[in-house]
């Protein structure tokens, strides 16, 4: 994910992807620390890495908050969403995601609210409210959701086994629409 200014890229890393760090354990587990990678676009030059929250993070999804002060990171392997701050580039609180294995995150067009989509029921976050989440089932069944783009206060998630997008209003935190795509899987 590349900041809105196009000076910062932002990437995802399991501990395996490292170099000279470990791989996936023989029993399956995650590796048990994982990074966010700061790359500065004009050297192309790595200058930071930042170690996320700790669990076997495994992280799958990246977003940036539209002011670019905060970048989030889905955390399926522990079920969290990490808030990274980009004036620190440090870790700087995990938010639960209760009923969700999030795979992708996006961020209101206000950078006031953030939504975790994966396996599972959508995880709302207020970023500014600590441990402040919720979790809506008003889609009516706990969907396979892998990619959310946010424009303004929508989201538009794409579910891959039921083959439609979901619309929701992040703001209000519920879903508003859905868009059938002609029996074909997302």
């Amino acid at each position: 994910t590349i900041s809105p200014d196009g000076l910062t890229l932002y990437v995802a890393l399991k501990d395996s992807q490292v170099t000279g760090g470990g791989t996936i354990t023989g029993d399956g587990k995650f590796p048990t620390e994982c990074h966010v990678s700061v790359i500065d676009t004009q050297s192309n030059q790595e200058v930071n890495l930042i170690t996320l929250s700790s669990g076997n993070a495994s992280p799958e999804g990246i977003a940036i908050s539209p002011d670019g002060s905060r970048v989030y990171v889905a955390n399926q392997g522990n079920n969290t969403v990490d808030v990274l701050l980009t004036s620190t580039e440090t870790l700087n609180t995990t938010f639960s995601t209760p009923g969700l294995i999030p795979y992708a995150v996006g961020v209101s067009g206000d950078s006031l609210r953030v939504i975790a989509v994966g396996d599972g029921f959508p995880v709302f976050i207020d970023p500014f409210d600590f441990g402040a989440t919720s979790n809506t089932g008003d889609s009516g069944f706990p969907a396979t959701e892998r990619d959310v783009t946010v424009i303004g206060n929508r989201a538009y998630v794409t579910d891959v086994n039921q083959g439609h997008i979901s619309i929701y209003d992040v703001s209000l935190e519920g879903l508003i629409d859905s868009i059938s795509l002609s029996g074909k899987s997302a």
